[in-house]
């Protein structure tokens, strides 16, 4: 479900890494200057309705944040087939002995997806 909604994000590559780092999938887009914007996915699977924020551990978050390769989140709720993102940004939270955090996670729909694309590609 996942790869299926970043290939209909026309990205130059979608690749899964060999070896477990932290992410997913690894995904390139084409920028408007020439040059190319990779992104670190982390995918999340639930069958319980998703709220309108999901929490993730800690060190999830970190490597998304605090990484060079920008992260992006994906949580798909398999039972009713519906994806939601998320582009945690850095601000968002602060640095706490908590072992989780808590993101806004932003549904996806045709709206939504064409604005995540003009991030990506930016």
């Amino acid at each position: 479900m996942a790869e299926l909604f970043l290939e209909g994000l026309d990205p130059v590559s979608i690749a899964r890494p060999p070896q477990d780092f932290g992410y997913d999938l690894l995904v390139v887009f084409k920028n408007s200057k020439g040059g190319i914007n990779t992104f670190g996915v982390a995918v999340k699977a639930t069958e319980r309705p998703i709220p309108s924020r999901f929490v993730i551990d800690r060190r999830t978050y970190d490597r998304l944040v605090h990484s060079t390769l920008p992260g992006l989140l994906l949580v798909a709720d398999v039972k009713q087939n519906k994806l939601f993102f998320a582009r945690p940004p850095q601000a968002a939270t602060r640095r706490s002995e908590s072992s989780s955090v808590s993101l806004p996670l932003t549904p996806v729909d045709s709206e939504t997806k064409a604005e995540l694309h003009k991030t990506l590609v930016a």
